[in-house]
């Protein structure tokens, strides 16, 4: 019997918003008012992946996602980055656009390397609707629901472009969304949930 390119893809998604227990080793943690997009915490509760609030043991796991992140409390921005000198990973939704981007910008460049521009409302630049399209872990395109915080390549690896203005990057192990992906998963998007499963996959290859 042959199955339709529909069912196919829905049987993806399905993988993508599966149980927590099929992702025992990646927890989405809860900042509390660090982190300011609700929708975006609730856009990664569905896929099935198990929260935790901070504190955290961090040899808990071995990849956390940040969703809607503002700025980190010191100590744990410390803590990230020991866990990634360690092995582990960390997937960083930035809020930048929606406040504390300064306090932001400096943690990303003291604590993680990274460089990052002032916010840009995508929705405000045209009437087309914005999609970023992603090159790694699989390429495809995720619809873009706010502003984006662009980010300068130097030593990372982009791995997304909003018009083909860098969005998303990987360094080493740290992987900074400068568009918020969180509501398009609590929307449904078909794209964003496989492009988000594919990513936990990278997360839980062998070191």
């Amino acid at each position: 019997m042959r199955i339709s390119r529909r069912v196919f893809v829905g049987g993806l998604v399905a993988c993508a918003t599966a149980a927590p227990s099929r992702r025992p080793e990646c927890r989405v943690l809860d900042l509390g008012e660090s982190c300011i997009l609700p929708e975006s915490l609730a856009g990664f509760g569905r896929t099935g992946i198990p929260a935790c609030p901070v504190p955290i043991d961090m040899q808990q796991c071995l990849a956390y996602i940040v969703p809607a992140a503002t700025v980190l409390a010191e100590g744990l921005a410390s803590r990230f980055k020991n866990h990634l000198r360690q092995g582990g990973w960390l997937i960083f939704e930035s809020a930048a656009g929606f406040g504390a981007f300064e306090a932001q910008r400096e943690q990303l460049a003291m604590h993680f390397g990274l460089t990052i521009h002032r916010p840009i409302d995508l929705w405000a630049e045209g009437s087309a609707v914005p999609y970023i399209d992603y090159h790694w872990p699989l390429r495809t395109k995720a619809r873009d629901f706010s502003r984006i915080v662009p980010i300068a390549a130097e030593e990372a690896e982009i791995i997304g472009y909003a018009g083909g203005i860098p969005v998303a990057a990987r360094h080493g192990r740290f992987v900074f969304l400068g568009s918020p992906i969180g509501p398009s998963l609590l929307a449904g998007d078909r794209e964003a949930h496989l492009w988000l499963n594919a990513l936990i996959q990278q997360t839980a290859s062998p070191r």
